[in-house]
């Protein structure tokens, strides 16, 4: 069996570098396994998820263990620490020469370090860690109205909200402008997936550590989307082979009605949205010299039932907005001028932060939030169906979950587009192909997201599935060990499905293709 040779490495000082000692560990290294991919191999309803890695460690030495302050990396093995696993060639495997180096199969972040002790057993360490998205989780974003922004530009909000560094991110131009958006306290994938779903898109985690985002055109015009970049076959004498094929049950992925709404906002006049409800003897205090932040949110208890959100919040005012006393009442000395005050604004809240300069004790005997109100009315709902499929399989509702379709047209569009693809049956494919020669570990190191690749299971002698399609690659599962490696590919089908589209430039109209929205 040929086997390409690993890196694994840890940024354990965190100087965004794996070039300090014993930040390869590749000599440790017992085992690996990660994915990286959709939950589910659908490019409707597979959703990105972050990606994990477990990797076993020889830990003799006990340099894995965090309370061992004799340990070489003691204060340094904490979580959100950077590591990659690379395909090269050195490292703790076997040398095969390959036209690649020290390429990057999954790169994430550290979310524990378990040693272990067993009587009798070599001491061992495992490391868990999850992929970009899955450090974005901790990240609950707000992000202020925005109004005829492109899908990416919103994503781009986003990671901005979240943190993320603009050098780590891969984003298409987006084909949908929202009408308006905006977000508060939401987990980032939360917020990006929701976009994704608008442009009927995909988010996903590059094998370097970045986050993606791809337009619905991506997968007609880019090479590694819109052309094969391999077939694997059950027929002898084939040049890649796989060792195991699932076909998956075709029929929770057949829809042949999809519903999709729009909002229709309409934005208010100047108003008091919100307005702290503690006055006189419960009016709220700020002792000398400390700061108290308020949160004004909109819509609240006495919105009205459609309020949806702000257009923009004003600034809070000194006496207009808000005064200060040194008595509950206001009968004591008027400290409004003393109280310094700061605003962040979202597009449910803003935040008020309050800060007593004054010498005295000052009692907050109003306060109050103005703003522009959003409404929403007249939802636009649309509905495209299919009678010959619902005939043979059966009414299947799609509730388009896209938040932010900008038009009734629109809605229309994504509807009769995706009704084309799932109104029939299509082969969904789980396959496992291993490293057994140069070629296939060529493969299994190359092979991407989003890939498209033909798979051919229709010998007799063979898998016998009567399948000679070509299939998307939703997700990555690698098992490596000394000697091993193992790739499985949960598949989602091209031919049939949006194969059969086209976008001015790229494609050809006849009889089998359909211009894409």
């Amino acid at each position: 069996m040929a086997l390409a040779t690993y890196k694994v490495l840890v940024d354990w000082n965190n100087d965004g570098d794996f070039s300090d000692s014993n930040e390869d560990v590749s000599d440790n290294v017992f085992s690996v396994r990660l994915f990286r991919g959709a939950n589910f191999a659908s490019q409707l309803t597979g959703k990105a998820v972050a990606g994990t890695l477990q990797i076993s460690l020889n830990n003799s030495t006990g340099i894995y263990n965090s309370f061992l302050s004799t340990g070489a990396l003691y204060g340094n093995l904490l979580p959100s620490r950077k590591i990659q696993v690379q395909a090269g060639n050195t490292g703790f495997a076997y040398t095969f020469p390959f036209s690649f180096l020290d390429t990057p199969i999954w790169t994430g972040y550290i979310t524990k370090i378990l040693p272990m002790v067993q009587s009798g057993q070599a001491r061992t360490a495992v490391i868990e860690a999850k992929g970009p998205l899955g450090r974005l989780q901790q990240a609950k974003v707000d992000v202020a109205q925005a109004t005829s922004q492109r899908t990416d530009q919103l994503v781009d909000d986003i990671l901005d909200a979240a943190g993320w560094a603009a050098d780590d991110r891969d984003l298409d131009e987006g084909k949908t402008t929202v009408t308006r958006y905006w977000t508060t306290r939401q987990p980032a994938p939360f917020a990006l997936d929701e976009l994704a779903e608008t442009e009927a898109g995909w988010i996903k985690e590059t094998a370097d550590g970045k986050i993606a985002f791809e337009n619905r055109h991506h997968r007609y015009t880019e090479t590694h989307a819109s052309t094969s970049q391999a077939t694997f076959s059950d027929a002898g004498g084939s040049t890649l082979n796989y060792v195991q094929i699932v076909q998956n049950d075709p029929l929770p992925q057949i829809f042949n009605e999809f519903r999709a709404g729009t909002r229709i906002y309409t934005v208010g006049s100047l108003a008091a949205l919100w307005t702290h409800p503690e006055t006189g003897s419960a009016s709220p205090t700020i002792d000398i010299g400390l700061v108290k932040t308020f949160e004004a949110r909109f819509p609240n208890s006495n919105s009205d039932t459609n309020a949806v959100g702000v257009n923009a919040w004003t600034t809070t005012a000194a006496t207009t907005d808000m005064l200060a006393n040194s008595a509950s009442d206001g009968s004591g000395d008027n400290l409004t001028s003393s109280i310094g005050i700061s605003v962040t604004k979202t597009g449910e809240r803003m935040l008020i932060q309050l800060t007593n300069n004054s010498t005295s004790l000052a009692y907050i005997t109003k306060l109050q939030a103005r703003g522009t109100p959003i409404t929403e009315s007249n939802i636009g709902n649309i509905v495209q169906t299919d009678a010959t499929s619902i005939t043979t399989y059966g009414e299947r509702t799609y509730p388009v979950p896209a938040k932010w379709l900008p038009s009734t047209d629109e809605a229309s569009d994504y509807c009769a587009y995706n009704l084309q693809v799932y109104k029939n049956a299509l082969p969904r494919l789980s396959m496992t192909v291993i490293a057994k020669d140069g070629v296939h570990m060529n493969e299994i190191i190359t092979r991407d997201l989003h890939d498209r690749i033909t798979v051919t299971a229709n010998s007799s002698t063979g898998a016998n599935l009567g399948i000679n399609n070509e299939f998307q690659i939703d997700s990555i599962q690698h098992t490596i060990a000394p000697m091993t490696h193992v790739v499985q590919w949960e598949l989602s089908p091209i031919d049939g499905g949006f194969g059969s589209y086209w976008v001015v430039g790229t494609g050809v109209l006849d009889s089998s293709t359909r211009l894409a929205y």
